[in-house]
């Protein structure tokens, strides 16, 4: 998995390529931290250039969402491919994020 952030004014953006899997799970806390250490108001992931999710990579992204909605952030998954979409669609995910399609 390869991350790109950018930031403008309150909104960090995190383009994502590749696999998010129990391997990027190293890779993914220490973006984490990097994204987090601003305190940034909303996080917007690019999902446009994800590949694959397995469930320990959802897992990832819901340790996000928890870390900053501590302090009323707001975490949104944008463009995800078809099959990503899908598993969102399954485990219910647009409860806890926003989804723009």
């Amino acid at each position: 998995m390869q991350f790109t952030i950018s930031r403008a004014q309150s909104t960090t953006t995190v383009m994502m390529l590749g696999s998010l899997t129990f391997g990027d799970h190293k890779t993914f806390q220490q973006m984490i931290a990097d994204v987090l250490s601003t305190k940034p108001q909303r996080v917007d992931f690019d999902l446009s250039g994800v590949e694959r999710i397995d469930s320990a990579g959802l897992g990832l992204l819901v340790l996000l969402r928890n870390r900053l909605t501590s302090w009323h952030g707001i975490v949104a998954l944008k463009h995800p491919p078809a099959q990503v979409a899908r598993i969102f669609a399954v485990i219910d995910f647009s409860r806890l994020f926003e989804i723009v399609k």
